[in-house]
Order: structure tokens, then sequence, then C-alpha cells
């Protein structure tokens, strides 16, 4: 149980400050808390929401706050949504670390696929 424990703790960053987070249904509730959340500690912020107008509100809320966010209206259910996304997300963040905070999407076999190929977790 140890060697867990020791090998979670080390995949975690010291520090979220310039990580780019990815935060799916991030447009309100539990979604939006973890995103202020994660915008507090530093992170740019990704919101992926297939509601336009919350996804537009809550990029609004977070910019106020201070945050540098990415709104985008993303389906994680649809491959081709998702892998618009990163591509547009890649390009916009010069290809900073990204940081999923939905462990079902790194699961997917394109998801793992795609980080794969770009060095990118």
């Amino acid at each position: 149980m140890t060697d867990n424990k020791q090998q979670t703790s080390a995949q975690v960053p010291d520090s979220l400050q310039g990580l780019t987070a990815i935060v799916t249904g991030g447009a309100n509730g539990i979604g939006l808390g973890i995103a202020k959340d994660l915008a507090s500690q530093g992170c740019r912020i990704a919101i992926w929401d297939i509601d336009d107008v919350a996804l537009s509100q809550a990029t609004t809320e977070l910019q106020q706050l201070g945050a540098e966010v990415f709104g985008q209206q993303v389906s994680v259910t649809s491959q081709d949504d998702v892998e618009r996304a990163v591509a547009q997300l890649h390009n916009t963040t010069d290809g900073s670390t990204f940081w999923s905070t939905t462990q079902a999407l790194a699961e997917t076999s394109w998801w793992r696929r795609w980080t794969s190929i770009s060095g990118n977790a």
C-alpha cells in the first residue's frame, strides 16, 4: 500500500501554477466550483461544456476573478468535439501541459492516443 501512495504523490505537481486545466462540465455546479478552485491556484482554465449560455457566463465570471479562461463548447461524448477542442487549446497555449480533471476522459483510448502523440497528459 505504501508503494501506491508514493506513486500517486510523485505524479501530483508541487504547484498548479501555469498548468492548463481542462474542466469538463465546468460551466456550472461542481464543475464551475472546480474551475474556480483551480484558477485560484494559478491554473489556466479550459471549460468544456455543451451549454453555450452557461459557458459564456462562467467564462466571464472566471475572467472577472482574474483567471485566464478558454471557454469551449464541447461534448465529451463526441470524439470529434474533443479532438477539435484539444487541438485549439494546444495551439492557443503553445503546447503547454494539460491536466484533465475528468478521469473517465483520460481512460478513453482516443484520449490516451492523443496524449501519447502530443506528449501531454
